[in-house]
């Protein structure tokens, strides 16, 4: 495992928001909470960027590979430039990357999506060492994702700002996902031609703040990551 672990800047302030309105999760799919936190906040991954000398992100659309060099992130051949931006912007949110919770996972439960995984994001220690943390469907009450690391048997719920980070880097420009709450893009999506009063409804853009694919479907699917 990495050697150093340090707090991501502002994750305590999203922690503490999301325990607060996720305490149920784990009630809501049958599991619960992975004993070995302790009480803990849990890390779906550990490294920090000097720990790091490559990071893949990958999504149905898009795709980045950025390498670190020094202390600064270069895309690799075929990659945006934009993308090594990105990962500079939110580097300390995503490594390393905490979780507000953890749950045990004794099955393939398709309520987490993740044996058809939304994001993944690979991660390369300078020792050699490799992650792969997939990203699957949102939580029930749409505070966050869950995530799973190699495989393991745990699941990770990510805040709703760690997994946009992780979009930013693989589409090489901030992403913003939308409050889930906002019934207006739900609205843009279903009925992108007019409104009541006969004007364009607004489109996925204007009310979510992006109106490309990933948005569609996660509506589409009920806000998860399913298609």
């Amino acid at each position: 495992m990495p050697k150093s672990r340090r707090l991501a800047r502002g994750g305590i302030a999203a922690i503490v928001v999301g325990v607060a309105i996720v305490g149920a999760a784990g009630c809501q799919s049958g599991h619960t909470d992975d004993g070995d936190d302790g009480g803990r906040v849990p890390w779906a991954l550990t490294a920090t960027p000097e720990d790091v000398s490559a990071v893949v992100v990958e999504t149905a659309g898009d795709s980045a590979h950025v390498v670190r060099m020094g202390d600064r992130w270069r895309p690799a051949a075929g990659s945006a430039l934009g993308s090594a931006s990105q990962i500079d912007a939110v580097e300390h949110d995503l490594l390393p990357l905490q979780a507000y919770r953890s749950l045990k996972l004794d099955d393939d439960n398709p309520v987490y999506g993740l044996s058809d995984p939304w994001v993944t994001m690979h991660v390369f220690e300078t020792d050699g060492d490799r992650y792969r943390l997939d990203v699957g469907a949102e939580t029930f009450n749409r505070a966050g994702f869950y995530a799973r690391r190699d495989n393991e048997r745990t699941a990770y719920l990510l805040v709703r700002d760690s997994v946009a980070a992780m979009l930013s880097v693989a589409r090489g420009e901030r992403v913003a996902l939308p409050d889930p709450t906002d019934l207006r893009i739900e609205q843009a999506v279903r009925n992108p031609s007019s409104d009541e009063s006969g004007g364009k409804t607004p489109d996925a853009a204007t009310a979510g703040g992006s109106a490309d694919a990933w948005l569609q479907q996660s509506l589409r699917a009920d806000w998860g990551g399913g298609k």
